[in-house]
């Protein structure tokens, strides 16, 4: 009779232990899941951001060109030349050596 008592006593051990495992385990597949769930999450929001940061290169280097354009545009509106030019097409001025000619329209 003692051998059947160590018997019942090792199988309800058994059986807790089996149960034990079971939330055990069901709680780690849990977190490894909720672990994967925001891994995922995360490399779309990188992927977000790494195509922000491509965007966002590209236009810094139009606004490097156009910064550029300006100072090369500013660097020739302050030279001799380009106040010519003006002097010449808005003003109809004229050094005093020079000549116009024009076409008489019909």
């Amino acid at each position: 009779m003692d051998t059947n008592h160590r018997d019942r006593r090792r199988k309800k051990k058994h059986i807790r232990y089996r149960g034990s495992m079971k939330v055990i385990s069901f709680m780690l597949l849990f977190i490894c899941g909720v672990l994967i769930f925001r891994i995922i999450g995360n490399e779309k929001q990188i992927n977000a951001y790494s195509q922000q940061e491509t965007e966002i290169a590209g236009l810094m280097t139009q606004a490097q060109q156009e910064q550029q354009e300006i100072e090369a545009e500013s660097e020739y509106m302050q030279s001799d030349a380009y106040i010519e030019e003006l002097a010449r097409e808005k003003l109809g001025l004229l050094f005093d050596n020079e000549v116009i000619f024009r076409k008489q329209g019909r």
